[in-house]
Protein backbone atom coordinates (compact mmCIF):
# COMPACT_ATOMS: atom_id res chain seq x y z
CA UNK A 1 0.00 0.00 0.00
CA UNK A 2 2.89 2.33 0.69
CA UNK A 3 4.06 1.82 -2.70
CA UNK A 4 0.97 2.37 -4.22
CA UNK A 5 0.96 5.94 -2.39
CA UNK A 6 4.40 6.60 -3.21
CA UNK A 7 3.94 6.23 -7.22
CA UNK A 8 0.45 8.05 -6.97
CA UNK A 9 1.62 10.98 -5.10
CA UNK A 10 4.71 10.58 -7.82
CA UNK A 11 2.80 10.81 -10.83
CA UNK A 12 0.21 13.93 -8.85
CA UNK A 13 3.18 16.00 -8.84
CA UNK A 14 3.68 16.41 -11.73
CA UNK A 15 0.81 18.57 -11.76
CA UNK A 16 1.79 20.85 -8.73
CA UNK A 17 5.26 20.89 -10.60
CA UNK A 18 3.67 22.62 -13.88
CA UNK A 19 1.61 25.13 -12.01
CA UNK A 20 4.51 26.37 -10.37
CA UNK A 21 6.18 26.99 -13.74
CA UNK A 22 3.17 28.24 -15.19
CA UNK A 23 2.80 30.88 -12.02
CA UNK A 24 6.66 31.53 -11.81
CA UNK A 25 6.98 32.87 -15.87
CA UNK A 26 5.34 33.25 -18.98
CA UNK A 27 5.33 30.70 -21.40
CA UNK A 28 5.34 31.28 -25.64
CA UNK A 29 2.76 29.84 -27.21
CA UNK A 30 5.18 27.64 -29.58
CA UNK A 31 6.99 26.18 -26.13
CA UNK A 32 3.41 25.38 -24.50
CA UNK A 33 2.07 23.53 -27.91
CA UNK A 34 4.93 21.38 -28.10
CA UNK A 35 4.32 20.87 -24.25
CA UNK A 36 0.99 19.96 -25.28
CA UNK A 37 2.07 18.11 -28.31
CA UNK A 38 3.77 15.70 -26.49
CA UNK A 39 1.18 15.04 -23.94
CA UNK A 40 -1.21 14.45 -26.17
CA UNK A 41 1.05 11.90 -27.77
CA UNK A 42 1.81 10.44 -24.60
CA UNK A 43 -1.67 9.86 -23.35
CA UNK A 44 -2.50 8.33 -27.36
CA UNK A 45 0.54 5.91 -26.83
CA UNK A 46 -0.56 4.88 -23.68
CA UNK A 47 -4.63 4.19 -24.64
CA UNK A 48 -3.47 2.47 -27.78
CA UNK A 49 -0.73 0.24 -26.58
CA UNK A 50 -1.89 -0.38 -22.86
CA UNK A 51 -5.18 0.62 -21.65
CA UNK A 52 -7.07 -0.82 -25.40
CA UNK A 53 -5.20 -3.97 -25.84
CA UNK A 54 -5.98 -4.99 -21.68
CA UNK A 55 -9.40 -3.95 -22.70
CA UNK A 56 -9.72 -6.40 -26.12
CA UNK A 57 -8.42 -9.26 -23.41
CA UNK A 58 -11.17 -8.63 -20.54
CA UNK A 59 -14.11 -7.10 -22.52
CA UNK A 60 -13.78 -7.50 -26.50
CA UNK A 61 -13.64 -5.72 -29.71
CA UNK A 62 -17.05 -4.22 -29.27
CA UNK A 63 -16.64 -2.75 -25.48
CA UNK A 64 -13.28 -1.09 -26.56
CA UNK A 65 -14.92 0.34 -29.70
CA UNK A 66 -18.10 1.56 -27.49
CA UNK A 67 -15.67 2.99 -24.95
CA UNK A 68 -13.74 4.88 -27.39
CA UNK A 69 -16.52 6.37 -28.98
CA UNK A 70 -18.78 7.37 -25.40
CA UNK A 71 -15.52 8.61 -24.16
CA UNK A 72 -15.02 10.84 -27.85
CA UNK A 73 -18.16 12.46 -27.80
CA UNK A 74 -18.46 12.74 -24.27
CA UNK A 75 -15.34 15.04 -24.10
CA UNK A 76 -17.00 16.48 -27.49
CA UNK A 77 -20.30 17.69 -26.36
CA UNK A 78 -18.69 18.95 -22.65
CA UNK A 79 -16.08 21.12 -24.63
CA UNK A 80 -18.83 22.34 -26.77
CA UNK A 81 -20.60 22.99 -23.34
CA UNK A 82 -18.35 25.28 -22.16
CA UNK A 83 -16.41 26.75 -25.48
CA UNK A 84 -18.71 29.65 -24.20
CA UNK A 85 -16.37 30.48 -21.64
CA UNK A 86 -13.37 30.65 -23.70
CA UNK A 87 -14.83 32.91 -26.23
CA UNK A 88 -14.32 36.48 -27.01
CA UNK A 89 -17.71 38.67 -25.64
CA UNK A 90 -18.41 41.69 -27.41
CA UNK A 91 -19.01 43.62 -24.39
CA UNK A 92 -15.45 44.86 -23.40
CA UNK A 93 -14.62 47.95 -21.39
CA UNK A 94 -13.71 49.99 -24.21
CA UNK A 95 -16.29 48.32 -27.10
CA UNK A 96 -13.24 46.13 -27.54
CA UNK A 97 -14.08 42.20 -27.03
CA UNK A 98 -13.76 40.88 -23.71
CA UNK A 99 -12.03 37.87 -22.97
CA UNK A 100 -13.50 35.65 -20.55
CA UNK A 101 -11.21 32.55 -20.56
CA UNK A 102 -7.42 31.48 -21.65
CA UNK A 103 -7.99 28.09 -22.87
CA UNK A 104 -7.76 26.64 -19.97
CA UNK A 105 -11.27 25.71 -19.56
CA UNK A 106 -10.86 23.10 -22.16
CA UNK A 107 -7.49 22.01 -20.77
CA UNK A 108 -9.09 21.50 -16.64
CA UNK A 109 -12.07 19.42 -18.77
CA UNK A 110 -10.02 17.09 -20.44
CA UNK A 111 -7.53 16.56 -17.47
CA UNK A 112 -11.01 15.86 -15.09
CA UNK A 113 -12.61 13.72 -17.87
CA UNK A 114 -9.56 11.49 -17.94
CA UNK A 115 -8.85 11.47 -14.19
CA UNK A 116 -12.42 9.70 -13.86
CA UNK A 117 -12.13 6.21 -16.15
CA UNK A 118 -8.36 6.67 -15.72
CA UNK A 119 -8.50 6.22 -11.62
CA UNK A 120 -11.17 3.46 -11.98
CA UNK A 121 -9.19 1.78 -14.09
CA UNK A 122 -6.39 2.01 -11.84
CA UNK A 123 -8.32 0.95 -9.15
CA UNK A 124 -9.91 -1.90 -10.25
CA UNK A 125 -7.21 -2.94 -11.78
CA UNK A 126 -5.15 -3.30 -8.50
CA UNK A 127 -8.20 -5.39 -6.89
CA UNK A 128 -8.06 -7.59 -9.53
CA UNK A 129 -4.53 -8.00 -9.50
CA UNK A 130 -4.60 -8.55 -5.43
CA UNK A 131 -7.75 -10.76 -5.66
CA UNK A 132 -6.24 -13.16 -8.50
Amino acid sequence: MNAALGWGALAASSLIIGALLGILRPWHERTIGVVLAFGAGALISAVSFDLAEEGLELGGGDSVALGLAVGALTYYLAARGVEHFDRPQPTGPFGGPQQTGDGGTGLALGAFLDGIPEQLVLGIGLVVRRAG
